[in-house]
Order: structure tokens, then sequence, then C-alpha cells
């Protein structure tokens, strides 16, 4: 993890973790991810006061000059993380009027604020700035070849309607009782946050959103969809093969010049929509605050979602034609065929015909249903894991991960938080890199494992980890010997009942306790060489959380006389599943544990 360090390529614009003194896809191709190609959205080259003002460019602000607009739910999780639901369908509206002239009107935003009743609506992402929105605007009309080729204008006068600097009194909000607004958080790792609260971060990076509850679904998501101004839509969605460069309409703080829109058809190399992206989510631009650097793309409230959609889609089209190329019959079905189809009873064998197919797009449910087929064919192949495990990482405390954040050294809780919150592909990818050497050190080299499986999940406020199973070459039959004790004490049960009405059924079930014993040893024995319930410490007095936090000790810099010590403090203040005085509790209602 040391030889770990922060790489930045001046040809690319590449921020990311490397071992490596230089850009390794650079020094295969230096031409596919640089300026020549078209791939760098040159933010940087922007003068200081209109660079200015595209960094500080709020959600609201980016639609109101934006010439198309991304309809899609964006949600902020209990823990500050952003997440969407559902998916984005572009359709071409009638806004013909509208594109050829702005800004927009804030009143015929499609945008709907969720809020609790009664709740004010100080959020500094709704706010709007009359100067910044006519600053980015005009040079977006100069300079923007989409803009320019689009021949949109500024009127003034829409201009004059916006407020100097604060938030427009004509949203569309709707309040919801607290019922409503209710999300099952699932299970998490209940840390002492009140050095991260609202008051240390500020209002203005801090929001707090809610999601509703399945039982309210759908009679919420009603509510919102007759609340929102949703503008007139044709019936043919948008070709979006066809139509060029749609990042740069849609996403005009990110692509001010144009330049390194991933959507854009020609360049001198080609590059998949998919690599551009990733391109994107690495790539970094500095602040005109600090003149550090940071992640424009990773950190855009609905830029990722945006282009996680799209790539999914896109591939679901993709295997929709691989589908109708082996299934030439169902090729000529109209829409009215396939709604009497799918009223029929030959809509199961359709469907499992169709999810064979789908399978191939992540995420989806015939995919994770491959997944699972595959590891119980393992199973079954390759006989039972001999260990299932858990794996999570203090991602608010750890020093090998914030110490790769771009920017300045996170000293505070409130620095490391939202450091989690502008960058979690970092989190997840620093996760990822870090399980996986760990496996391949402690599991394929040390314990000498047959296979492995594993896969990442996330908790409610979006904290990655992950669950598998391993299989070691060693094992000496877990379930066989566990089946054997599982007997042996069954047997014992009869032998003290008297369950037995002759001499050979007796010498019978003391063989099966006789085995039954010997395979508790040789269990015992074994698993004794893989865990451990010990707790070094003797004392029962109650202690709170160890300051400083020992995850956010590098066990590099720890003495070796402090090795056990700090082993002591580690998994009482992480691994006891107990209350204790000004520590963890596990109870979701704390104090009625």
């Amino acid at each position: 993890m040391d030889e770990i360090k922060q790489f930045y390529c001046v040809n690319c614009h590449e921020l990311w973790p490397s071992k490596l003194n230089y850009c390794l896809q650079c020094k295969i191709d230096n031409i596919k991810y640089s300026r020549a190609n078209d791939m760098i959205s040159l933010i940087d080259e922007l003068n200081f006061d209109v660079k200015k003002c595209f960094e500080e460019l709020t959600m609201i602000e980016e639609m109101l000059i934006s010439p198309i607009l991304v309809i899609m739910s964006v949600f902020r999780l209990p823990g500050g993380a952003l997440t969407n639901r559902g998916f984005c369908a572009n359709f071409s509206q009638n806004i013909q009027p509208i594109i050829n002239i702005l800004p927009r009107v804030t009143k015929d935003l499609p945008i709907l604020i969720l809020k609790k009743k009664d709740q004010m609506n100080r959020i500094r992402h709704f706010v709007v700035n009359k100067r910044r929105v006519f600053i980015c605007l005009d040079y977006l009309c100069k300079n923007n070849p989409q803009y320019i080729a689009h021949g949109i204008k500024i009127d003034q006068n829409l201009i004059d309607l916006l407020p100097d600097n604060g938030i427009p009194q004509d949203f569309n909000e709707m309040g919801a009782i607290d019922s409503e607004l209710l999300i099952e958080k699932g299970p998490e790792l209940f840390e002492e946050t009140s050095t991260i609260s609202e008051d240390n971060i500020s209002n203005d990076e801090f929001i707090e959103a809610y999601v509703e509850n399945d039982q309210n679904e759908v009679l919420l998501d009603d509510k919102m969809k007759n609340a929102i101004n949703f503008p007139q839509a044709s019936m043919s969605s948008l070709n979006e093969y066809t139509t060029d460069s749609i990042c740069s309409l849609a996403f005009p703080k990110l692509f001010p010049n144009g330049t390194g829109d991933p959507t854009k058809k020609a360049r001198i190399k080609d590059v998949t929509e998919a690599l551009a992206f990733k391109h994107l989510m690495k790539s970094a631009a500095k602040s005109y605050k600090t003149d550090d650097f940071y992640y424009p793309w990773a950190q855009h409230p609905r830029f990722k979602f945006w282009a996680y959609d799209r790539l999914r889609r896109h591939r679901g089209l993709e295997q929709c034609k691989v589908f109708l190329k082996h299934n030439i019959h169902d090729a000529n079905l109209t829409m009215k065929d396939l709604k009497e189809l799918i009223n029929s009873r030959d809509c199961d064998t359709f469907m499992k015909k169709m999810s064979t197919y789908a399978a191939n797009i992540t995420g989806s449910d015939a995919y994770w249903y491959k997944r699972r087929s595959e590891l119980e064919a393992t199973f079954e192949q390759m006989k039972t894991a001999t260990a299932f495990f858990t794996f999570s990482y203090p991602d608010h405390h750890l020093y090998d991960l914030h110490k790769l954040m771009p920017g300045p050294r996170a000293e505070t809780q409130a620095q490391k938080y939202r450091n989690l919150m502008n960058n979690p592909h970092l989190v997840d990818w620093f996760f990822s890199y870090r399980l996986n050497e760990f496996l391949k050190v402690v599991f394929d080299d040390i314990l000498d494992c047959d296979w492995r499986w594993h896969r990442y999940e996330w908790q409610s406020r979006s904290s990655i980890h992950a669950h598998g199973a391993v299989k070691f070459k060693n094992d000496p039959d877990l379930v066989k010997l566990t089946t054997e004790v599982y007997i042996g004490r069954l047997a014992e049960k009869k032998i003290e009942n008297g369950e037995y009405n002759s001499q050979e059924i007796y010498k019978q079930l003391m063989n099966d306790v006789n085995k039954g014993r010997e395979s508790e040893e040789i269990l015992i024995n074994y698993t004794d060489t893989l865990i451990t319930a010990m707790n070094p410490r003797t004392s029962e007095t109650e202690s709170g959380v160890p300051d400083p936090h020992p995850c956010s000790l590098k066990t590099s810099n720890i003495e070796e006389s402090r090795l056990n010590d700090d082993y002591n403090e580690l998994i009482n203040c992480c691994q006891r599943h107990v209350c204790r005085i000004n520590g963890y509790c596990k109870s979701k209602n704390i104090g009625e544990c």
C-alpha cells in the first residue's frame, strides 16, 4: 500500500493511484485519450472569472442554461451520499422555443423538491445567481460549438427575472409526512458520528434528503408525477445514436467548450462510450479556490448516474438485437401481439427465453441469477466452501485511503467525510484493490485456497463491503465432519434416553458417538488455526472509542511494543457486538437494547 501514490498525467489529465511514475495507457497510445483526439474538456484553460462561475454553477443554474433536460430521480441517502432510482428515457420534446432562447424560467423546470412537511428550503443546490448564469450562458453561446450550431440566444428579460443570489420562490415543492419518507437502512456499522454533524460540515455542504418506503411508493410516485411540470413529449424516442454531443447540451458545466464530450461521434481514434466515461471519472481539474485537483465529473450530482444509465440501456439494445437475430419469428411481433402474449400462458416461456440474453447486462435480475447459478455449480463440482467471509473497511478513518484523496490532506472527521462524499469512485476502487491484494496474499499464498468467490454490496449510507466464500486445500471436509458430529450427538441422546432395544443397536450408537467425538476434535483443531474468539482484555471496565481511532493508525508506524495493545483496542472497538459507554451500539434503537 505504501507504493501507491496519486499520479497526474499531463497528456490525458487523469489523476489516479498508481505504483508507476508514468501513465501506462498513454505510454501504449499517447493519442487516444489526448487533446488531439478531443478527449480533454479544457476546464483548466478557462479564464479565472469564467472558471469560477462554471465551478460554482449550481444544479438549478445548470438546468436553466441546458438545451437538453435530463429527467431522473436522484436521492441523497441518510449518510449524505447520492443515489438514483429508475431509468432515464430521452424523448424528443416540444421545447423548440425554449432551447433557442435561454435561460429557462424556473417555474417551467420539470423539477420537484420533495421535503418534510413545513420544512424550509435552504439547500445551496437550489440557489440561483443572476450574474453567474449570464456569464456562463454568454460564454457557451460564444464558444460551445453545439450552442452555436443550435443558434441559441440569450433573452435578457428572462435573465432579469432571476434572483440576484437566492432561491427562487416559484419552485415546485411538495411536503410529505415522516411515514412517507422513511427508508430501510439495512445492516450498518453504527459509528460514533458526533463529529460529523451538520454544524461541523456547514450548511453549504450538508444536504438532507429522504426516500419513500415501499408501502407508500405507488401513492407518493403518483403525487410526484402529478406535481412535476413535464415538457410536452412526442410519442417517438430521441435517437441517441444519431444525436451528436448530447453531453455538451445536457451538462454544459462539465463541457463548456464542447470538448471532451464522450458522446461525440467523430474522432481521430475511436473510443467507446464506456471507455470515454471511465476516462472522465478519472479525469481531474484544478479548483479556482485552492489550485488543488478535484474530480468534476465524479462529483457532479447527476452525470455519473446518467452515464451509467445510458451505457446500460445501450447494452440492453445490443442484447435485444442478438435476441431478435436468434429468434426470427419473434422479430415480427407487433405491439398488439406482445400485449396478447404477455397475458397468455406462454408469457413465462417467452420471458425465460429473453432473460437468457439479459444475463449479460450488469445488475439485471438475470445477471445475478447467472452469478448465483455459477456459485451453486462451484459448490457442487468443487465441494462446499470452507468458510464464508465478509470484509468492510473504516472509510472514515483509513490512512491509506485518505492519503490518495485529491487536495490537501484531511485532518478532521468533517474533512474526511467530505472526501468520501466527493470521491465515491475512488473509495470503492481502493476497497476493491485492497481486498484483492489481501485475498491474493492471505487466501491464495498463505492459506493456499482451492477457489474463492466474492461480490460487492453497499450499505444504505453507500459504504462498500464484500461477501464471499473460500475453499482451502487443507479442508478436512468440514461438511462431512459436522454431519458426523451431529449424528454422534443424536446417538448420545438416544443412549441417555434408552432408545435402543438390542445390543447390536447399542454398539452402533456408541460407534456413532465415538466417531462424532473424533470428528469434533478434528473440527476444533482445524478451525482454531483459522479463527479466534479470544479477547485479550481481561478487565471488565467499559471504555469508549480510543483517541486516535485505532482504524486511523497505520500499522507500519506502530511500535512493536504497542502491537498487542493496538490489537486489543481494535477488536474491542470494532468487533464487540455489545453496548459500551460512549462506544458503538448495534441496536437500531440506541439505548433500548
